[in-house]
Parts: C-alpha cells; sequence; structure tokens
C-alpha cells in the first residue's frame, strides 16, 4: 500500500510521474473562466496552478523540486506540501510516493490532479464571497 507523505519525506530531488485524470466533469482546469471566477477563490491560485501544470504535464516525469519551481512555489516543499493536502481535502489530488524508497527499484512516486472540475454544491457556493454567491444564485433561478 503506498503512503501519504509527511513534510518530513518529501525531498527535492523525489521523482514522480505526473497523471492527470479527466473525471469528465464539466469545467476543463485550463482555459475555463467558471474555473477561474468560482473554482479559484475556493481552491486557491496555488491549487489552480498545481492542476494546470498536472494537466500540461500530464505522463511525463519531474522531480518535486522542479515541480514546486514550476508553480510558482519556491525551492522548498513546504508550500507545496500544503497545496497538495489541500487538494486531497478537495478529493482533486493526490501525492504518492513509493510505499519502499531503500528497495533499489527507483520507482517515482505519482503526483495525481483532476483536470476538470463540476459546478459547485450548494455546499461550496455557501463558501464563497457574497457578490459571487448571489450571482451564481441568480444564474440558477429559471428566467
Amino acid at each position: 500500500m503506498a503512503r501519504r507523505p509527511r513534510t518530513s519525506t518529501l525531498a527535492p530531488r523525489t521523482r514522480v510521474r505526473i497523471e492527470a485524470v479527466d473525471n469528465g466533469a464539466l469545467h476543463r482546469i485550463t482555459g475555463d473562466d467558471y474555473i477561474d471566477r468560482y473554482w479559484l477563490p475556493l481552491l486557491g491560485p496555488s491549487c489552480v496552478s498545481l492542476l494546470r501544470f498536472i494537466e500540461r504535464e500530464d505522463g511525463h516525469v519531474h522531480r518535486l523540486g522542479d515541480v514546486a519551481g514550476m508553480v510558482g512555489l519556491g525551492l522548498g516543499l513546504g508550500s507545496f506540501h500544503r497545496v497538495v493536502l489541500r487538494l486531497q481535502h478537495f478529493h482533486y489530488g493526490d501525492l504518492i510516493l513509493d510505499p519502499n524508497p531503500d528497495d533499489g527499484d527507483n520507482l517515482p512516486g505519482i503526483l495525481r490532479g483532476h483536470v476538470a472540475l463540476p459546478e459547485l454544491s450548494d455546499h461550496r457556493i455557501a463558501k464563497l464571497p457574497e457578490l459571487l454567491r448571489l450571482e451564481l444564485r441568480r444564474a440558477k433561478v429559471p428566467a
């Protein structure tokens, strides 16, 4: 069974294979105004940036330190780890490391993220700033 990373187990040189998950949801992470207008305030810009990176780099292998740097999270992995934890909380991303890093097989871990997101649920809409809540609620009312 794969283990979940702790900050202390993440190393900048750890290699991960990037996996984009297309769950068929309505809104693509790249190029969809709905993502920028409504999901961005909930997930935060770093999560959206990481999901866009995952979509762009699907299938490639990168070092964690390079991924963190390429999405604007700096050279350390503390901020990167917090972004991954946030994506895990929303069930839109995951980081899985080799369960036996010392066995010599040198397998990369997996950095997985959803590249399409659904319409916001009422629960999530309630967490938006008031202007956006009202905007979405008006759009749902039949004319």
